[in-house]
């Protein structure tokens, strides 16, 4: 992942002139680029950057109707995750733990949300194989 960053420095020295930066002469821009990786991907790192994983619970439950709901889904619901995720080729939405969302409505709404990439692939995979040409002009590429 890129990131860029814009900020405006004090010149160190002599030489600054108003012509050179505006009014005060004594201050420059600068434009920097940054390659920034997790550190779970760099070897070698201090501990310190890999800081232990804390247990999380904001008190959120499962609701027995909506699990019994979501149960009757033609997907598989697993938790345990650390994302939220539609593997489409195990037809299979991974979760975190309820625990770990701010209430139980959000944990159910990640699932919806999940769910709408089913529905996507598997109820209505419209336009997958439509050529890009044939979409021109309409005001919407959603179902």
């Amino acid at each position: 992942m890129h990131r860029i960053y814009y900020g405006t420095a004090k010149k160190k020295g002599q030489g600054a002139t108003p012509e050179q930066d505006g009014e005060e002469g004594d201050h420059y821009r600068f434009l920097k680029g940054y390659a920034v990786f997790n550190a779970d991907q760099v070897e070698g790192l201090p501990e310190r950057y890999h800081p232990a994983q804390q247990e999380i619970d904001t008190g959120a439950r499962t609701d027995e109707a909506l699990d019994d709901f979501f149960g009757r889904m033609p997907f598989r619901i697993t938790g345990g995750f650390d994302h939220a995720a539609y593997r489409g080729g195990s037809d299979e939405i991974v979760m975190p733990d309820v625990s770990r969302f701010e209430s139980t409505g959000a944990y159910y709404a990640t699932i919806c949300h999940e769910a709408t990439h089913y529905a996507a692939r598997r109820i209505m995979p419209r336009r997958v194989l439509e050529p890009m040409s044939s979409l021109r002009g309409r005001r919407s590429i959603a179902a």
